[in-house]
């Protein structure tokens, strides 16, 4: 009966698509003062089963007491399959250390090599390696 079970587990795990199990990670990895701007630098892995010629974010980001500071768009293409980046952006006029968290507000274009569009926000998976949080 076990047996029975377990095949039935694993076949209907077998049909599922790869595509379920699959994402975008954006690690925020760290910030740095660069004279009036402050410089973020994101980690980013595309685990998908796309090629993304375009992905460009729209970015919220707020202040430690969250208060809205800045609105800027980040992109991160192009993104090879199961390739690992580091993407850096300044962000002008804003102290890293006055920064309490960003978020990803929604996407600004998504464009893959295929005729397929899949539902770009769900990819995305975040997490940060400091006190600044980043969230969808």
């Amino acid at each position: 009966m076990i047996m029975t079970w377990l095949k039935i587990t694993f076949s209907a795990l077998a049909i599922l698509p790869s595509a379920t199990f699959a994402n975008i990670d954006i690690e925020l990895n760290k910030t740095e003062q660069q004279n009036k701007s402050c410089r973020v630098y994101l980690v980013i892995k595309n685990n998908s089963n796309f090629y993304f010629s375009a992905f460009k974010l729209d970015a919220v980001l707020f202040n430690k007491d969250d208060i809205i500071n800045k609105n800027v768009a980040i992109n991160i293409a192009p993104l090879q399959q199961n390739k690992k980046i580091v993407k850096a952006f300044d962000v002008k006029n804003v102290q890293c250390k006055n920064m309490g968290s960003i978020l990803v507000n929604k996407i600004m274009q998504c464009e893959t090599d295929t005729d397929t569009n899949p539902d770009c926000m769900s990819l995305l998976e975040l997490s940060s390696k400091n006190d600044i949080v980043i969230t969808k």
